[in-house]
């Protein structure tokens, strides 16, 4: 008995942990899907990537993430001007979906 409880104590405190791990990198990736959304939107609006670039460096203010910002940014503007509002909106949704869930699922 005192070997199960000694195991379930263990996996108790490393599955804290890893919640822990779990709702910071969440909450980085939400951050993501919100930049990704922004950057989308500007790019289906005809913004210059390099104004979309600076307002988001800007707004975020948080330097170890300039990269990662621009590697968003980037990636947006990969992606083609549609020509309809629902297609717009479509993108949008589809490049924060995408964004989101590469963040949430890297380093498994």
């Amino acid at each position: 008995m005192k070997k199960i409880m000694s195991l379930l104590m263990i996996f108790l405190s490393t599955s804290t942990y890893a919640n822990k791990d779990f709702e910071t990198k969440q909450k980085f990736c939400k951050v993501m899907e919100a930049v990704a959304g922004t950057a989308q939107h500007s790019r289906q609006i005809g913004k210059k990537p390099s104004e979309v670039l600076d307002n988001l460096v800007e707004s975020i203010n948080i330097n170890h993430l300039n990269d990662t910002i621009s590697i968003v940014v980037e990636a947006a503007y990969l992606v083609d001007i549609k020509p309809t509002k629902e297609l717009k909106d479509k993108a949008i949704s589809d490049f924060e979906k995408n964004t989101y869930f590469q963040c949430i699922n890297s380093d498994k």
